[in-house]
């Protein structure tokens, strides 16, 4: 799906209002991000899963002018990785941009165009989601929601599907006849219709102050006023309330910044009373949903105009170092090592789904090291909040060192209070940009802030006191990283992590069950709770700890009680956990819990070590042991409990705090926006290094984490193939692929990990040539990355990718009512077994097409197996789907990043002739003869799109055999358009059916333009040998 830049509505090729077909974009063509233009007008093709639309390339042309469109691009439209289009190819130069209905394009420049380079480069800056749905920190006035599901929560439609959208969201914001007809008939009506009789005497008039003006000053005063002011004026002043206001004055209401500027056409054509057409639009307007969706988009036009023209004339300075978006600029060919402060950043090549995106790279460097006298911050405005924007540092001779962009009329200044050396910065860092910062003074000590720190996560980056260099990393409008020069050793867990709710104190010593070292990057905060302190003030009085249990095993947080209860913290959720709580509970016997051990603070008794099980990214089991040999231990998760568990053992003289990585559940990582969803991802301890002083933090952190609670229960005979009236069964599917598990006694997730998705304990067993438990799906893309996620994932010793076997099986051998679709498990199962949260996640964008079968599967002379090792030795990452490599891919994730490469399913370039031949090698050597032509076509649908159908066909139906190409009795997974992967492959499969051909020059010709062959010149009688092909 595409989507309006402005107003968030599909630009759709479906049938309907013609408004919301036509668009233009704003484009460039590969790296030249410089020479930005703005098409003429298009139409969207029919297929609404391309991202890609013609449109003429003369502004001033439309698709259907009378004389033709004349020359036309074919654009993308707002990619999540434009790093694909802007890449030396051998191929046609690549148009890529952004969107707009032709009607939304008016709107937004009816007064004036903006400086299309600034609007573009803002584009660039905004996440772009899961849908090419831009997020500009606004909601499109109702036409987005809040999606939860990704570690940070990123915008979404409100309307996926075209044919939902309501009324005031469809309407022509433009062109809207009943306008334009209620400014024609307008009449001017009687003066005393709508006018008050109340009348004044002169003694209260003259004790009006306003009496003394004369009525021009008078009349003046009224159309500078907003209409609720006058409403106002006119009910405290005798004055006002007895002066008939003017034509002026209600010819007013349609200028900038009163309530109906959003109808600019009545500025070019005025009706003949502007009073009565002003109280005209009071009575019909009000329900007109042309003129809803007119003021919706009207606003949003002002807030872009807004952004963009805080651009203007704000370059942003210092000495560029080359980036992707600029690419004319010098390497950062330095040996320094940078220590940088950043959250939530995307890798250029990386899908632009939520976060910040780099765009330009400035650094300054200090010669000799910098004696600081004053900083000043530049801030910018944007619709998500004030953002840091640039820096102006002034050294002790009042020397000028300029940073980024700087807004001279919004600034804040810290000043020294002596010209010293800092150690650095503490900066508060939302997942968008940087929101504040502080200095770290010579000392140590932080100074005032500049700008609003609370509720957002902060890092501290200081190191040794004296600056040699800094880089700093913008968008297109604000400061997104930060880097000082510095050396290894002065990285420690305090300054080289993301905090919240604030730097922990000097002298701690850190532990954790990831190891020794901090993470690398952070997308969450580390955050953290004391519940005592180093002079025993309340950890003497700590009386008991209870840990509060989601869902049967996820530890959602965990609560420090003392004898005066002023003095309780707690480190994510407490219970009871009620309908409102934002876990998911998929345990079919779904119950919560806490456990609690009674501490003896006065006696001396403290916390000594910490034991965690871990299951993909949260914590399902806790052990938490005391000085004096007790514990509490929490049930576990209730499969393979005997694994996972990580002890974490202080190096300090005692605790005194623990921290933990969340999730959190709204973007920006503010305070208020943390809720523990099933319990903390990983959980360390802080010790007190020999005894020395800290402080309590004044208030307890609070933890989100992974919505990852598994649901387990036996199909038994809930889902019987007998009961066909309850469930829908496929007669035949199309091929299907299988994993096999590696550990037997482990149950099979037949689901999502990342969304919380329901495990089924299949009683399925056996030995090959029957599938042990396994993993039954549609998609080739679902299983890849799930291979890569047991071979990251799993419990050591790890499976390589030589023992994980896949297996490619042809289902049309199976009797009917063989294969279950979960789905449709789901549809009978759901208010049973509380699955109805799972139910919806699979109707939306988390559908894999998986299948269940109940008892002993035979799939001897069914199928083909092959290893993952195998695919990638042929090309899997290199030719075939380069998107599942890293760095590109998440293999630590399952299901969002199936989701994410979808994106990139539709950003595919054109393939060409080698990539189609080497598509056919790797399914000759990896499944032979019988499976070739299907799971070639598979492979070519993770990279192909649908413009290279013809070119694909043409190949096989050279190659192939009639019979070898005859898919009519197949039939596919009845939401496998819901599948982008799947989408294609059935396009492929339909394109490439054998059509009979009794010319046989066509039939030679056509199989030289498969094999990337020339027909000219070719001797009559030459022979073709068509066999094995070697690569060029």
């Amino acid at each position: 799906m595409i989507y309006c830049t402005l107003c968030g509505i599909h630009i759709t090729g479906q049938p309907g209002e013609t408004w919301l077909q036509e668009f233009r974009a704003i484009w460039v063509q590969s790296d030249l991000v410089d020479h930005v233009a703005v098409s003429g007008v298009g139409r969207r093709s029919n297929n609404d899963d391309e991202i890609f639309g013609i449109a003429p390339d003369d502004p001033k042309k439309r698709y259907d002018d009378d004389t033709g469109p004349g020359t036309t691009i074919d654009v993308a439209l707002t990619p999540s990785r434009p790093t694909i289009f802007t890449r030396s190819l051998d191929e046609d130069v690549s148009a890529w941009g952004y969107g707009f209905h032709a009607s939304c394009w008016s709107i937004f420049t009816k007064y004036s165009i903006p400086n299309l380079g600034h609007l573009f480069a803002a584009c660039l800056s905004m996440p772009t989601g899961q849908e090419a749905f831009l997020n500009w920190g606004h909601d499109y006035g109702g036409a987005s929601i809040l999606e939860k599901g990704f570690e940070v929560p990123t915008q979404d439609t409100r309307f996926p599907d075209p044919r939902t959208i309501p009324n005031p969201f469809r309407s022509d914001p433009f062109h809207i006849p009943t306008l334009a007809n209620a400014i024609q008939q307008t009449a001017r009506l009687q003066n005393d219709i709508f006018l008050s009789h109340v009348t004044f005497n002169t003694t209260a008039l003259t004790k009006d102050p306003f009496f003394r003006l004369s009525p021009d000053i008078l009349q003046l005063i009224t159309v500078l006023l907003s209409t609720s002011e006058i409403h106002a004026i006119r009910l405290a002043s005798p004055v006002f309330a007895s002066l008939q206001l003017s034509e002026r004055f209600w010819a007013s209401r349609f200028q900038p910044g009163h309530e109906f500027e959003y109808i600019p056409e009545v500025i070019d054509h005025p009706p003949e009373s502007w009073r009565a057409f002003y109280l005209s639009l009071q009575i019909w307007a009000l329900n007109d949903p042309h003129m809803a969706k007119r003021k919706r988009i009207w606003s949003l036009a002002k807030t872009l105009h807004g952004l963009v023209s805080q651009m203007e004339d704000i370059p942003c300075q210092g000495k560029p170092l080359q980036t992707w978006f600029e690419t004319s600029a010098d390497l950062d060919d330095t040996s320094a090592c940078w220590h940088t402060a950043a959250c939530a950043s995307t890798q250029p090549n990386d899908s632009f789904l939520n976060g910040n995106r780099v765009l330009r790279a400035r650094i300054l460097s200090f010669s000799p090291t910098l004696m600081m006298h004053r900083m000043s911050v530049s801030f910018v405005n944007l619709p998500e909040g004030v953002f840091v924007s640039g820096l102006v540092l002034i050294d002790h001779s009042h020397e000028r060192y300029v940073i980024g962009y700087i807004h001279e009329a919004n600034m804040v200044d810290i000043h020294l209070p002596n010209a010293q050396h800092i150690q650095g910065w503490e900066l508060a860092l939302h997942t968008s940009g940087v929101k504040a910062m502080a200095l770290v003074y010579e000392n140590g000590v932080l100074s005032s802030w500049a700008g609003d720190p609370a509720g957002t996560p902060r890092w501290r980056l200081a190191g040794a006191p004296g600056l040699l260099a800094i880089k700093a990393e913008f968008d297109a409008i604000k400061l997104v990283k930060l880097s000082r020069q510095g050396s290894l050793d002065e990285l420690s867990w305090r300054n080289n992590c993301l905090w919240y709710p604030q730097v922990p104190p000097m002298g701690l010593l850190y532990d954790w069950n990831k190891g020794d070292k901090p993470p690398s990057e952070f997308k969450l905060p580390f955050t953290g709770v004391f519940f005592g302190e180093a002079d025993d003030m309340y950890s003497s009085t700590l009386t008991e700890i209870v840990v509060w249990i989601f869902d049967v095993c996820y530890i959602a947080g965990i609560e420090f009680r003392f004898a005066n209860p002023s003095h309780n913290r707690q480190l994510g959720n407490t219970g009871p956990f009620d309908e409102e709580f934002p876990g998911r509970r998929n345990f079919s016997d779904s119950h919560d819990s806490n456990v609690s051990l009674i501490i003896d603070g006065g006696a001396g008794e403290r916390l000594k070590s910490l034991e965690v099980q871990e299951r993909g990214a949260t914590v399902v089991g806790m052990k938490i042991n005391t000085t004096f040999n007790r514990h509490v231990q929490t049930p576990g998760y209730p499969y393979g409990i005997q694994k996972g568990w990580v002890t974490v053992q202080p190096k300090g003289s005692r605790i005194v705090g623990m921290f933990a990585t969340c999730l959190c559940q709204r973007r920006g990582l503010h305070g208020d926006g943390f809720n523990i969803a099933c319990g903390a991802s990983s959980v360390q301890l802080m010790e007190e290094e020999e005894r020395q002083r800290i402080q309590r933090p004044r208030t307890g952190g609070s933890c989100p984490v992974h919505d990852n609670a598994n649901e387990s229960f036996e199909l038994k005979q809930k889902a019987n193939c007998s009961e066909v009236d309850r469930c829908c069964h496929l007669e035949a599917l199309p091929y299907v692929f299988s994993m096999i598990d590696l550990d037997l006694d482990r149950p099979r997730r037949i689901g999502n990990a990342q969304q919380g998705e329901s495990e089924f304990n299949l009683p399925i067993s056996g030995q090959r040539p029957s599938l042990p438990a396994c993993l039954i799906v549609c998609s080739l893309l679902f299983l890849l990355q799930y291979a890569l996620y047991r071979h990251t994932r799993d419990f050591e010793p790890k499976p390589q990718f030589a023992d994980i076997k896949i297996i490619m099986i042809d289902t049309r051998e199976f009797p009917e009512k063989t294969f279950l679709r979960d789905l449709d498990a789901l549809e009978w199962l759901r208010e049973e077994l509380a699955l109805k949260k799972l139910h919806e996640k699979r109707h939306a964008q988390f559908y894999f097409g998986e299948y269940l079968t109940q008892g002993y599967l035979d799939i001897e002379g069914k199928c083909v197996e092959m290893t993952m090792q195998q695919l990638i030795d042929r090309g899997l990452f290199t030719v075939i789907c380069p998107a599942l490599n890293k760095p590109n891919n998440n293999w630590a994730d399952w299901a969002i990043p199936v989701c994410e490469l979808r994106v990139g399913i539709r950003e595919n370039h054109i393939v060409d002739q080698k990539q189609i031949r080497s598509a056919i090698f790797v399914a000759k050597d990896c499944v032979g003869d019988r499976f070739l032509v299907p799971f070639a076509l598979m492979l070519l649908g993770l990279r192909s799109r649908q413009s290279d159908n013809s070119a694909i066909a043409n190949v096989f139906q050279s190659l192939f055999t009639d019979e070898e190409l005859n898919f009519r009795d197949v039939k596919y997974d009845q939401s496998s358009g819901r599948m982008k992967e799947l989408r294609r492959f059935r396009e492929l499969m339909e394109a490439v059916e054998k059509q009979n051909d009794e010319n046989p020059l066509a039939e030679t010709t056509r199989l030289m333009e498969g094999l990337g062959l020339s027909t000219n010149g070719l001797p009559i009688k030459k022979s073709i040998y068509v066999g094995p092909f070697s690569d060029e």
